[in-house]
Parts: structure tokens; sequence; C-alpha cells
């Protein structure tokens, strides 16, 4: 029994509509298939951004880790290099107290003729002009401004008073002796400080 067609309607119309609602269908799946794909693409490229952006935080963690780590390490290098200027301006004035004591008994004042200059005493600029210096804690800032400032009066009064006969060897005694403790200071403050960068280092 073959297939009849509605009066009127043609075999090229029946497959002209049929075109048609075909045409609409692959329209629609090519729309779908383009959203899935599009869907998929930013899906893709979020998680691309998300990658980036957390290696770029992982950047930023290791730079500012690296940044802290080499401000201890010069922080433990000042630290070693004050208590090696203050150990050594300890034992210069010691070793000068070691001759002007036996000389405290004299009446006599001590000139340019006596080499008064022999007696003083030089810093490096490790406790002046070191970088960091000024984010040391105050516990250790201290003792280096004290430090300095008796080494300067030291070397002040024999430059300005042997010059015109007028040091004593008590002067001279005394200040030398202020220049100890301050130093021993330093060493005990250096090695506290020394200890508290080793206990928070990586």
């Amino acid at each position: 029994m073959g297939l009849q067609l509605p009066e009127g309607l043609t075999t090229y119309d029946l497959l002209k509509d049929q075109g048609s609602a075909l045409g609409a269908l692959a329209t629609f799946l090519a729309v779908l298939a383009a959203l899935g794909i599009g869907r998929r693409q930013s899906r893709d490229a979020q998680t691309v951004g998300d990658k980036q952006v957390a290696a770029l935080h992982e950047q930023m963690r290791q730079l500012a880790e690296d940044q802290a780590n080499e401000k201890k390490i010069r922080q433990k290098d000042l630290l070693h290099a004050l208590s090696i200027e203050a150990a050594r301006i300890k034992l210069l004035a010691e070793d000068r107290l070691v001759v002007a004591l036996p000389q405290l008994g004299l009446s006599t004042s001590l000139s340019r003729d006596d080499r008064a200059e022999a007696f003083l005493i030089y810093t490096t600029d490790v406790m002046r002009n070191s970088a960091g210096i000024s984010e040391l804690p105050g516990s250790l800032l201290s003792p280096c401004t004290a430090l300095i400032a008796a080494v300067d009066h030291l070397n002040s009064i024999i430059g300005v008073r042997a010059r015109f006969g007028q040091l004593g060897w008590r002067a001279l005694v005394d200040a030398l002796r202020a220049i100890v403790p301050r130093a021993d200071a330093i060493l005990t403050q250096g090695a506290l400080a020394s200890e508290q960068v080793r206990l928070h280092a990586p």
C-alpha cells in the first residue's frame, strides 16, 4: 500500500517543509554546541586564571620570605661585627689602663711631649655608619651610643687638654675606665640579640 500525499501537497512542498525543520533543528543543535563549548572554554580560562593568580601569590610569598631571610642574615652579620668592635675597643682601653694606672700617684700632667696621643682609641664605622644600625633594639642601640660617646670623650680630652699640658692621669684613667663597662654592655646585649635572631631563624 503506497503513501498518499494530502491533496494539494506536492512531494516538493513536503521535502521543503522537512528541510526547513531539519535546518532549524541543526541550527538549534549548533547553538547548543556553541554554548557548551563557550562554557567549557570559560571554565578552562577561569582555571588557567586561578592558577596564574595562585602562582603570583606564591611568588610574592617567596619574595617576602627571601627578604625576611636576607634581613636576618644582615642583622646577624651586624651583631657579629658589633661584638668584634666592642671587644676590640675594650681590649684597647684595658691595655692603656695597664700603662696609665701606675702613673696615678704622679702629679705631672700629660702633654704631647709625653706622647698622650698613644692613648687615643680609634673606632671603625661599624657603630656609627652601618646599614641597619638604627633597626637594632634599644637595649643594644643605647650601649652603642654610650660607647661611642665614651671613646669620643677620651679622644677629646687627649686632643684638647694634653695639647695645653692640662691632662692629668686621673682624668685619663677615668675616661678609659668609662669605656670598659659600655663595651661589656654591647657584648652582653649583642649575645642576647644574636640568640633571638637564631631562635627566629627559619
